[in-house]
């Protein structure tokens, strides 16, 4: 009887440094997620984001991690417009923290674990700004997400409308000739049966 009040004792005071951590956790998570560039951004639901380009889980690092709270934390991340945001998960009506993408470059980079996530890897960065490093589940999905943000970050930088993100045109097509435009008026005459109208 005495081993079981010991060992129920013990099993609640796991519990309880178990959820001091996971609540450590949370108070780290949000002081490791202050705004680093400056912008302060308003709360909005994971849900309610508009124009999303890209979304998913990824595990993220924390900018400050101790043997205490996990290096590499799981937060669902979206792309919007050129905010990225991350969330606990996709059902949180509040983000852990976001920054603009604007002036960050991207890149793989398999040196961040030693797990069989290291090709996995990818890192949003600035000069003078804090870097933002990501796990996604495999390296195939790691590099959608580099690939969606390199495109807006082009984009981003472009005066001009990118040509990939649209597929209704071809490949091969071929802008209108000087001898494209005669073909284009040679339309505009109609045959009837047995009488040539000119349309005007």
């Amino acid at each position: 009887k005495r081993a079981k009040e010991k060992r129920d004792v013990l099993i609640k005071k796991m519990k309880d440094i178990r959820s001091n951590l996971s609540l450590a956790s949370d108070h780290y998570d949000k002081e490791d997620e202050g705004p680093s560039d400056g912008h302060q951004f308003l709360p909005i639901a994971a849900q309610d984001l508009p124009f999303v380009s890209v979304s998913g889980y990824l595990e993220k690092r924390r900018k400050d991690h101790s043997f205490l709270v996990f290096e590499w934390q799981k937060r669902w991340c979206a792309l919007s417009k050129t905010v990225f945001y991350y969330y606990g998960s996709d059902k949180d009506k509040q983000q852990k923290g976001e920054f603009a993408i604007d002036g960050y470059t991207v890149r793989m980079n398999n040196t961040l674990r030693k797990d069989g996530k290291k090709d996995c890897c990818f890192e949003i960065a600035a000069p003078d700004k804090r870097i933002y490093q990501f796990a996604a589940a495999t390296p195939k999905e790691a590099a959608e997400w580099v690939e969606r943000l390199k495109f807006v970050l082009q984009d981003m930088g472009s005066p001009t409308i990118p040509e990939e993100e649209y597929d209704d045109i071809e490949e091969n097509s071929t802008p209108p000739s000087q001898s494209g435009v005669a073909t284009i008026f040679d339309d505009i005459y109609e045959e009837l049966p047995g009488i040539f109208v000119q349309v005007d």
